[in-house]
């Protein structure tokens, strides 16, 4: 099975700036929909009022095979291990968000690529080392970022104004970490290990950022004794659009994970 590539030097890619006056892809973008696509390693905001088989819907698209940094990065990658098989750092994207106003996307691939895009210039302007076969990405505070894997189980945390903001900062055992969240309301980052809900909580010790675990649940109705797959695990969070509630998804269910149940999820 191929390996996955960590980047030959992730050190200088920092997070930068995006001027409130660059262009926006479409007059209404909040409405857009923010979508990946496994198939060309592309991510795309399609406009909800067209059919999505007409390639008008498609109002804006970041594409791996003409990004300059990531083509760089996988040429690097190759003259660094010539002939030995890899996956590809950037194929198949699995997750994308919008933050700082829709002017960037953070996108995370399985090939353990996590990126910040200016979404002006469809320009990566970070890029950091997800691990082994990421699922989530998601922003913090301060700049921090957070990623998580399956393979191996890694909570990465990243500082993006430290000297080397492409290499975490800090690094933490998820049991088949999938999707996770920042809340903003609570001030906190929900993850999904396998069968649990965890929340962590963002603190900084010597000028350094760390999350520490502070309420973990199995989710309901879960067979925790299964060893083996196919596994009844979480897999994604995702915002409502209030600040009250976040949706969560399993093998089989669409939770929502309101603001008064902490303690209990409940099928929708």
């Amino acid at each position: 099975m191929p390996a996955h590539a960590e980047p030959p030097n992730p050190a200088n890619h920092r997070v930068v700036e995006i001027a409130a006056d660059n262009p926006r892809p479409a007059a209404d973008q909040s409405r857009l929909i923010l979508a990946v696509e496994h198939a060309q390693t592309r991510i795309v905001l399609l406009d909800p009022d067209r059919p999505w088989t007409d390639p008008a819907a498609i109002v804006w698209e970041w594409r791996a095979d003409t990004d300059p940094q990531a083509i760089a990065w996988e040429q690097r990658a190759e003259q660094a291990s010539p002939g030995v098989e890899r996956l590809p750092f950037f194929i198949n994207p699995s997750d994308a968000k919008r933050v700082r106003g829709g002017t960037q996307i953070l996108a995370i691939m399985c090939g353990g690529a996590a990126t910040l895009i200016d979404v002006a210039t469809r320009r990566i302007i970070w890029l950091g080392a997800a691990g082994n076969n990421p699922h989530s990405i998601t922003l913090l505070p301060h700049g921090c970022i957070a990623t998580v894997s399956s393979t191996g189980g890694q909570l990465r945390l990243f500082q993006t104004d430290s000297a080397q903001p492409g290499v975490a900062v800090a690094e933490y055992s998820l049991f088949d970490g999938h999707g996770i969240h920042w809340d903003e309301k609570r001030q906190c980052l929900w993850a999904l290990g396998g069968p649990q809900l965890h929340r962590y909580r963002l603190h900084w010790e010597a000028g350094r950022p760390e999350l520490r675990l502070e309420w973990s649940q199995v989710l309901a109705d879960i067979d925790t004794t299964k060893t083996q797959p196919p596994f009844n695990h979480g897999h994604d969070l995702a915002t409502t659009g209030s600040p009250d509630a976040f949706y969560l998804t399993d093998a089989r269910r669409i939770w929502l994970v309101n603001d008064d149940l902490y303690s209990t999820l409940t099928t929708i």
